[in-house]
């Protein structure tokens, strides 16, 4: 990473990492070792993929969306890997009511070629000169009409809305609960899948169909 790239924890369930850990963790950035008025953007994935499979709590998000505009820092969402419908939404900080500054999105965006969108809101974008932003694959004549064909707006909302729909339905029908773990440890692999589960599908608890066994 370049100079002046700090990184910080993110709420894991499983690592007993919490969101105050996280907000900690970037108050004693900004006391002791970084002003936060020299800093130019947050950067978070609302739920981490390389990472784990973490997801963001909606009070973490609020509070960086805060905690930038207090001190002038942009939020920028990160949903290259989790855009596109993977989390029942077209991209995953919808689940949040926050606004991010900018949204960076590839991968799905067009069907694994080489593609890459920068969604900002227009007071960013204006401000860019001509020619000020750019990269390797900026405007390829070959990604381009790939881009357009892979994801069509309509069609795309239908068969977002019916995997979010079919989801908390499947979560609803699951029966029996989490005293059926046998042991400590499955009982932990249970509530790792329900912290998972919980942030996406707005569960108010988890039910396991049967006595929870190991394989």
């Amino acid at each position: 990473m370049p100079g002046g790239v700090d990184h910080l924890p993110f709420p894991a369930t499983r690592y007993s990492v919490g969101e105050a850990v996280c907000l900690n963790a970037l108050q004693h950035l900004f006391r002791s070792d970084v002003d936060p008025k020299a800093v130019a953007a947050v950067i978070v994935e609302p739920v981490q993929g390389d990472g784990g499979f973490h997801v963001g709590s909606p009070n973490l998000m609020n509070a960086l969306r805060a905690i930038c505009d207090e001190n002038g820092i942009l939020l920028i969402a990160d949903d290259v890997q989790s855009g596109f419908g993977r989390t029942g939404k077209t991209f995953a900080i919808e689940h949040y009511e926050v606004r991010p500054d900018i949204v960076t999105m590839a991968k799905a965006l067009a069907g694994g070629f080489l593609c890459r969108v920068l969604l900002a809101v227009l007071a960013i974008m204006d401000s860019v000169e001509p020619g000020g932003l750019g990269g390797a694959y900026a405007g390829s004549p070959a990604a381009c009409p790939l881009k357009q064909q892979c994801c069509p707006t309509q069609p795309m909302r239908k068969v977002i809305r019916s995997v979010h729909e079919a989801a908390r339905e499947e979560a609803r029908g699951i029966n029996a609960t989490l005293e059926f773990a046998q042991s400590r440890r499955d009982r932990k692999k249970v509530e790792m899948l329900f912290a998972l589960l919980q942030p996406i599908l707005k569960l108010d608890r988890l039910r396991l169909r049967g006595p929870y066994r190991r394989a």
